[in-house]
């Protein structure tokens, strides 16, 4: 993994983290332990397995809790990466993921030199 994908891995996991703090500390370590139970996903396996991860919150929560935690936590991905949120209708967590990642790899790659 090069140091720019690593850089998209740590604010994926940050924008996760800090959405699930928008329900509160213990909530989230209520969620998180329960999600581990289930299906041995960490907090750490969530840049990996984001679909994974969100599948289990919301056999805990619910789906309709689950898009509005989504959509905390892709608003906070995209303050993060630099662009502003916009709604897309069928979208999911995921395209929203591969969207902010691709703007962060094209961002931060302007200012790499080419190879050539």
């Amino acid at each position: 993994m090069s140091d720019v994908e690593s850089g998209f891995r740590d604010i994926l996991l940050t924008a996760f983290d800090e959405g699930l703090d928008s329900i509160g500390k213990n909530f989230k370590d209520v969620i998180l332990f329960h999600v581990k139970q289930r299906t041995s996903l960490t907090l750490d396996d969530f840049p990996a397995k984001p679909q994974e991860f969100m599948s289990a919150i919301s056999g805990i929560l619910g789906e309709g809790s689950v898009r509005v935690l989504e959509r905390i936590i892709v608003t906070r991905l995209d303050e993060i990466v630099g662009v502003p949120f916009e709604e897309k209708p069928g979208r999911g967590l995921v395209e929203y993921v591969e969207e902010a990642k691709r703007v962060f790899l094209k961002n931060r790659g302007e200012g790499l030199p080419r190879g050539g």
